[in-house]
């Protein structure tokens, strides 16, 4: 479900028309709205302020619902399709800058929230479910009579929706995968982990079909090559200490919030549907066509968005890590952190505001390449170093205005 936050209401600073993909509220009251950095994207209604409420002004024309995929301050950034902005749950962009006129901003009940409600009240068809513990001594005929396991198979395998599987403390080897079930939750309490010595690959975790369940604690995924095969639908939510590696190769809504690693992130589907905030992702490979992933406040240690990806990312850091472009991907960046860049093939990435360090080079290797910088884009280079800002393939170098492109000193 999107974040739900009381008396989320405010007006535009000033108008927009039905393309453009930022807003900005009144000074300091973007902080009434949910912090799309912790609690993901939420949708927003903005309307005339000159009707009594927002379904009046809707039907008069003056009304529409977008999606804030990111908030800085009191600029919102929408959802957007070939940098025109989106119109939400049925309603089309259109403009709110009539001279003399003020717009309303609020995070209002829509159909989208009770939908989402139906579903979450849907997945849980037990009123009160059954705690499944697991712990290694969880041996007896006694301890499964009393929904007590010793591995995480096993309880997961006597789950029905409504149940918790609970793991204690420790490190589980189990057999080489075990399917999530729709409406069953599992916790993982802090020193748990689970990995595999019967299976070169690690434990699978495999959905199939539709899948909403919910994945949390402080515990480990993350030994022996254990991984996430999303395949199926429906909607995860995976919060844990480590996570090895991620596979979205279904449609399901997949969102992760960790403070710590992911190994590996890999995306194959064109539907994919995925958020993720993490502390780091040593390496990242997209291959999809989507334009629903989104990758919030993490460093990397490598990437590849190769085919047609348009994954958008916000406020991420490549430490001393390659940020490679291919084909026909156009990534988006916002307020990215880069120390290389390379550009191949067809590809039309976009930065927003971003800093380039040191003696970057940004690798234009193809002809085809349409790279696009937007906003304030730095390059911090040392003194003693020629500032070799952008290469192309023919080594000349460009650093002047068209590019948006500010040569820093340090």
């Amino acid at each position: 479900m999107d974040a739900i936050k009381n008396f989320a209401i405010s007006k535009l600073a000033t108008g927009i028309n039905a393309t453009q993909i930022t807003a900005t509220v009144l000074n300091g009251e973007g902080s009434r709205f949910p912090d799309t950095t912790i609690d993901g994207p939420f949708n927003v209604v903005i309307w005339n302020s000159s009707y009594a409420n927002p379904a009046l002004a809707y039907h008069a024309g003056e009304a529409a619902i977008y999606r804030v995929i990111e908030r800085t301050n009191d600029q919102f950034t929408f959802k957007s399709t070939n940098n025109n902005r989106d119109g939400e749950e049925g309603t089309l962009p259109i403009a709110h800058n009539t001279i003399g006129k003020n717009y309303s901003v609020g995070l209002m009940f829509t159909s989208k929230t009770m939908q989402d409600l139906v579903t979450a009240i849907n997945s849980k068809q037990s009123v009160v479910g059954t705690i499944r513990l697991v712990n290694p001594s969880f041996t007896s005929a006694s301890d499964a009579a009393n929904n007590r396991y010793p591995t995480v198979t096993a309880a997961m395998n006597a789950a029905v929706a409504g149940d918790e599987v609970e793991v204690t403390p420790g490190y589980y080897d189990e057999i080489d995968s075990i399917s999530l079930k729709n409406g069953v939750n599992l916790y993982l309490h802090a020193g748990a982990g689970i990995t595999s010595t019967t299976s070169n690959d690690g434990v699978v975790f495999k959905t199939v079909g539709t899948v909403n369940c919910i994945i949390a604690g402080y515990g480990d995924i993350g030994k022996d090559g254990t991984y996430f095969n999303i395949t199926g639908s429906g909607e995860i939510y995976i919060s844990a200490n480590t996570i090895f590696s991620l596979y979205i190769n279904g449609n399901a809504m997949v969102r992760v919030n960790t403070n710590k690693i992911v190994e590996e992130l890999i995306i194959n589907n064109p539907n994919a549907n995925f958020q993720i905030h993490a502390q780091r992702i040593n390496y990242y490979t997209d291959n999809s066509s989507s334009n629903n992933v989104v990758i919030y406040d993490a460093s990397f240690g490598g990437t590849g968005i190769q085919n047609s990806a348009k994954p958008k990312l916000y406020n991420c850091n490549f430490d001393n890590a390659e940020f490679n472009v291919y084909g026909n991907a156009a990534p988006e960046l916002y307020n990215c952190y880069l120390y290389y860049v390379g550009v191949f093939n067809n590809a039309k990435p976009k930065f927003y505001n971003c800093s380039y360090f040191f003696n970057v080079d940004i690798m234009l290797n193809h002809a085809t390449v349409q790279p696009t910088f937007i906003g304030y884009n730095r390059v911090y280079v040392l003194e003693s170093v020629t500032p070799t800002a952008i290469v192309y393939a023919s080594g000349s170098l460009i650093v002047d205005n068209p590019f948006n492109i500010n040569i820093v000193p340090i």
